[in-house]
């Protein structure tokens, strides 16, 4: 692998205890056909082995890897800590239990090069089992606006991001609030949109989001996090108006229904009664649904 003194792409990966599944991520990036990328780990305070298995890789491929080994802040700290040492013109953001096409960082290079007007691109991506089985596709736009964002649900992935260095800039860092972690990257997609930053959406499929029993996505804290970031965002922008409240129940009801979904998967039914409660206050009694939450969740 060749590297410039500012690579094209600085790739981000924050770890924590991913010493059993980051090989398939480490074989990823030595793949890849595009060459002028610089890798940045950042061990986010893990109690594994995984500070070895990254020394290990960064003697194997020498300059080109940067770790910091950092006390356990988060994943939101974690990739930003990553984002302000690099030195590329664009940040990869890539979790350390994903994997990508061997083309995939060409492909953004020659998409980049012909369409550089853009401030963030995406691509689709499948989801797969650790043992490479198929299980769904991931479609990731085109969702362009504040509205897609909010609206839809978090419908980026950052492992099939590539932000210019220059966003953060504009729209500052992931956030390290510790009640918005593991939904730290829908926030700053969102604060993407509301600062009218462009937003490409490329409809190859050049990733692998790859389920395991830890995915951030399925632990039931996960949307307790999103719940807190819903609201939020209600609250900030004070959207909750007649012409945007159908919008906005449909939202929380598409959110609920996606809670009540995992619970059930996990076996816990504790949720139930809360969850036809607030359906209810959500149909009938929406204001006082919001009050009640945020005197819950804020005070």
């Amino acid at each position: 692998m060749n590297l410039s003194k500012s690579p094209f792409f600085s790739v981000i990966i924050p770890c924590y205890n991913i010493v059993d599944i980051i090989g398939p991520t480490l074989e990823t990036l030595v793949s890849q056909t595009f060459t002028d990328f610089e890798i940045i780990f950042v061990n986010d305070g893990s109690i594994d082995s995984t500070l070895n298995t990254l020394t290990d890789f960064q003697l194997k491929i020498k300059n080109q890897v940067t770790i910091i080994n950092q006390e356990n802040k988060g994943l939101g700290a974690a990739r930003n800590s990553g984002i302000k040492v690099s030195n590329g013109k664009y940040i990869a953001l890539l979790d350390a239990d994903d994997t990508w096409a061997s083309n995939k960082l060409s492909i953004l290079f020659e998409f980049i090069n012909l369409n550089n007007k853009f401030d963030l691109y995406c691509h689709n991506e499948f989801t797969v089992t650790q043992n490479g089985v198929f299980i769904k596709n991931n479609v990731y736009g085109p969702f362009t606006s504040f509205e897609d964002l909010f609206y839809k649900g978090n419908c980026l992935s950052p492992s099939a991001v590539v932000l210019n260095n220059n966003v953060f800039k504009i729209v500052g860092y992931f956030s390290e609030d510790r009640d918005f972690h593991g939904v730290e990257d829908y926030d700053f997609w969102l604060r993407v949109s509301l600062n009218n930053l462009k937003i490409s959406y490329i409809p190859d499929y050049l990733g692998y989001y790859v389920i395991h029993n830890n995915n951030m996505s399925t632990s039931l804290n996960f949307f307790d996090n999103e719940e807190k970031l819903l609201l939020s965002y209600v609250i900030r922008f004070n959207t909750v108006i007649l012409n945007d409240k159908l919008r906005i129940k449909k939202r929380f009801l598409l959110f609920y229904s996606s809670k009540l979904y995992h619970y059930i998967r996990r076996g816990n039914f504790s949720f139930l009664t809360n969850y036809f409660k607030d359906t209810f206050k959500i149909l009938f009694c929406f204001d006082i649904f919001l009050l009640n939450k945020k005197i819950k969740l804020f005070n």
